[in-house]
């Protein structure tokens, strides 16, 4: 995003989407989840070849999940939502 001398800012995007399903057999599962998580971080160069970096930020995630079995005809379906947040610090060597 921006640098001043031996300071750089930056954001970092991620999206995640994960697809399950198992069947036919007498249990079926089908699953479908996503994340979408953003930080901003600050990395800052100690000389040429070393620096430190740090990184705060927040997700969502969301999934669903049903299941059913042929023989007893049970069906069950599972929806889950969540917040999160995230933080990192690190260290950087350049070769």
């Amino acid at each position: 995003m921006g640098k001043w001398e031996s300071l750089s800012t930056y954001l970092s995007p991620r999206f995640v989407y994960n697809r399950l399903s198992t069947g036919p057999s007498a249990l079926a599962t089908r699953a479908n989840n996503y994340s979408i998580t953003g930080s901003f971080g600050t990395q800052y160069a100690l000389s040429r070849r070393f620096g430190v970096f740090g990184e705060v930020g927040i997700g969502y995630s969301h999934g669903d999940q049903e299941t059913e079995t042929t023989s007893t005809s049970f069906y069950s379906s599972t929806t889950i939502d969540s917040w999160s947040t995230r933080t990192g610090i690190g260290l950087m060597l350049y070769f």
